[in-house]
Order: C-alpha cells, then sequence, then structure tokens
C-alpha cells in the first residue's frame, strides 16, 4: 500500500481510520461565526489589559484597542480568562490569583515538507529514554506522524522545553535541525533536508511543572480555576490542552460559570447544531453535489477549495465572485485560494493586517511563502477594502514578508 517505505526493520502492520482536520485555523472561526450567531458579540485586537475590582467581586475589564491605543471598560459580572499561554499574565492584575502559575510553556512544532507516502498517514517511532507517567507500559519510543495534508504531509508532533515570556516563543533552526535528524533515523527513506521543510507550525502547550529540564510531560487534562479566593469573585481561569477535548473543556467552563450566575440552576444545554458550514449529512455527497454548480470563470480546483473550506457557507464567498469575476482567479499560481477568500476576510472576519488573511483566515502560506507577487495580490485587495495608503501597504507587505521568510517559525498556533 505504500511502496516507498523503507521495508528495512518493519516486521508487520494495521491500518485503521481516523478524522482530520485539514485547517484548524478555520474551524477556529467556525466557533467564532457559531458564537457571533448566538448573540455574542467579538472583537479583534483588543486587549483585556486587567480587571475591574470593587470589593473583591469583579465588575469587568480594562480594555485597550491595540490599532488605535484607546483605552475603555468593558462591564460584566463574570469574567473566564481563556488566554492561553498569556493566562498567567493576565493574572497580574489580581496579585492574590499572581501567586501560582497556571500554565507552564513548552515548544510544539510540526514541519510541513515535500510529498511523503502518498495517500496515507504513517506512524513512526524512535528511541526515547522519556517515560510518560501516564502511560501504562513503557515503550522506550517517541511516537511521530507522517499525515498527507492536501499537497503537502505534516510531520510531528514534537515537543521541546521552553522557558522565558510567551512574546519570546520562537522555533530555532537548531529544533529543526535536530527534529529532522530524528525523522530521517526512524524513516530513512524519507532522507529530509533543510531545504525540504517549506513551512514550521509552532505553538506553546501546557506541560507539568518539570523535574528534568530536558524532558516535557505534557499535562493531559483541562482545568477551571474560580479566583474568588484570591479576592476577585466573579473571575474565573481555564487552562485546555488539545482540540481534541476542546469542545468538552468549552462545555465544562459555561457550566462552571453559569453555576456562579445562577447558584442551583441546573445546566441549560441548547439544542446541539452544527457549526457554521457544516450543515451537511454526507461531505462526498455535498461536494459531488455543489461541483455540478462551478460558476463560470472557477477553476475545478478553485471551486474544490472553497466547498472544503466553507462547508455549506461558500455561497457568501462566491457572492463577491458573483459581483466581481476578478476575485474568482487565484491569488497565487498553484494555489486554489482565491481572492473573494481575501475581501470575505476582512469583511466578515476581522482581518486587520495583512499576516492575517495569508496566515489565517486562508490557507494560502499552508505551504511557505506564497511568493511576493500573491502577497501584492491580497495588500492590493485588503488596501481597497480598507482604505490603505500606499505606505500603508508597504509596511503591511515588508512586515508579512519577514514573518514568512524570517525565524523560522512561519506560525503560531
Amino acid at each position: 500500500m505504500i511502496p516507498d517505505l523503507d521495508p528495512k526493520g518493519l516486521t508487520g502492520a494495521a491500518v485503521w481510520y481516523d478524522c482530520q482536520v485539514t485547517n484548524t485555523e478555520r474551524l477556529a472561526l467556525a466557533y467564532l461565526h457559531a458564537a457571533a450567531s448566538a448573540g455574542a458579540d467579538c472583537a479583534n485586537y483588543v486587549e483585556a489589559t486587567g480587571v475591574r475590582l470593587h470589593g473583591g467581586q469583579v465588575r469587568g475589564l480594562h480594555a485597550r484597542d491595540q490599532l488605535t491605543g484607546d483605552t475603555f471598560e468593558v462591564r460584566a459580572r463574570t469574567v473566564l480568562n481563556a488566554a492561553g499561554p498569556w493566562v498567567d499574565r493576565f493574572l497580574q492584575s489580581v496579585p492574590a490569583a499572581a501567586t501560582v502559575r497556571r500554565f507552564h510553556p513548552s515548544k510544539a512544532m510540526n514541519l510541513v515538507t515535500r510529498r511523503l507516502y502518498e495517500g496515507h498517514a504513517i506512524g513512526v517511532t524512535v528511541p526515547t529514554a522519556f517515560r510518560d507517567s501516564d502511560a501504562l507500559i513503557n515503550k522506550g519510543r517517541r511516537l511521530f506522524f507522517v499525515v498527507p495534508r492536501k499537497q503537502y504531509p505534516l510531520i510531528g508532533t514534537r515537543h521541546l522545553p521552553f522557558q522565558g515570556d510567551a512574546d519570546a516563543f520562537q522555533i530555532t533552526e537548531e529544533d529543526i535541525e535536530r527534529f529532522l535528524g530524528e525523522i530521517n533515523a526512524a524513516c530513512p527513506g524519507a532522507a529530509l533536508s533543510r531545504a525540504d521543510v517549506l513551512a514550521v507550525l509552532g505553538g506553546m502547550l501546557p506541560e507539568m511543572p518539570r523535574r528534568d529540564s530536558n524532558q516535557v510531560q505534557l499535562v493531559k487534562h483541562s482545568h477551571v480555576c474560580d479566583h474568588a479566593a484570591d479576592g476577585a469573585a466573579g473571575l474565573m481561569s481555564i487552562v485546555g490542552v488539545k482540540w481534541t477535548t476542546a469542545r468538552h473543556t468549552a462545555e465544562q467552563a459555561v457550566d462552571f460559570v453559569e453555576a456562579r450566575l445562577r447558584p442551583g440552576a441546573p445546566p441549560s444545554r441548547p439544542p446541539e447544531r452544527p457549526l457554521p458550514g457544516g450543515e451537511m449529512d454526507e461531505v462526498a455527497r455535498f461536494l459531488a453535489r455543489e461541483e455540478a454548480l462551478r460558476p463560470a470563470g472557477l477553476s475545478p480546483d478553485a471551486m474544490r477549495h472553497v466547498l472544503e473550506t466553507y462547508g455549506t457557507t461558500y455561497p457568501e464567498v462566491l457572492g463577491y465572485v458573483e459581483r466581481d469575476a476578478s476575485l474568482g482567479g487565484e491569488v497565487a499560481p498553484g494555489c486554489p485560494v482565491i481572492g473573494a477568500e481575501v475581501v470575505y476576510g476582512v469583511e466578515h472576519e476581522m482581518a486587520q493586517h495583512l499576516g492575517d488573511v495569508v496566515l489565517r483566515r486562508t490557507a494560502l502560506a499552508a505551504g511557505g511563502h506564497p511568493g511576493r507577487q500573491a502577497l501584492c495580490r491580497c495588500a492590493e485587495l485588503m488596501g481597497t477594502v480598507l482604505g490603505w495608503t500606499p505606505e500603508r501597504r508597504a509596511v503591511e507587505l515588508d512586515r508579512t514578508d519577514a514573518a514568512l521568510r524570517g525565524a523560522p517559525a512561519v506560525s503560531r498556533h
């Protein structure tokens, strides 16, 4: 089934079937769309700088508009601190709550490379002295996956120690080279070099407080903390661990908040419904049916991409193409992202900087730097909507180009 897999030392194999999220940024945005449709107010580039307290009771937040520098207040009876790796920084405004560190960050990294092992995800192992204290047996090996994801495979996840402030996070060249060495040792047929790495995805995950500075023991379970005992009744913090359990963790957090606001009342349970874009019974049937409706001027690859990216909400994107056929053109050669996605990201998803669209609203940089011409096209489209001056466009281009070419992590998750 995988003819280019090195057979040396291979004694057997098993096949199993799993699900895949090809774009976690789009999944996060689907949650935001769902929240907004249910009545939530969402604000991008607004920083929560501290808690408003009166007599030990939360009264809301102090906030700052990061685009204008304006400061203002948000009134609330309850505040849920879900700031991820920055959860402890936010708690500095409540001295008693800041005495205990709740998020001990570790590095997590994945590599996007040239194509490997077409059609299947494979698991490979490398020897390690690390022992997971939660595991039933010690296998003495670390497991990596090589997962096909659109045109390019994703390899990982490698976990590394990290010290310092979350804003100083980066994946270093040494980290990448070390990881490549481990992958090639486990899978000699891959023969990956640094030149084969098209993109590096990096982020921070919570780990257990470390005794060994070279080993990472990840936190396995999310938790919600009530800061009433710290003199901040109505303030809660949540530390999550992974996408797989995020939905359940969110439900726990909302139940926790509701119990404080409505003591003794049973948790409310609205009817379950698909996320925006997921209102379909069967994906393959949906794709086959809707592909037949491809508008003139849109390539088959672009149509398939829009359907897979936006699901049943795709008409909102193609509506731009109906009004302006030029927005149906691909932004970069060989990449199915179309101009309409850029405008949609600005007008419906609060994109304010070029990097918002390139790295987080579209898949334009999924295979690495899309090229200066593609960035210029995105900046032109965004600038038209947002009224950018030529000077502002130049700043956005240089900043995004540097992020894609520079030190060396191109995306944070």
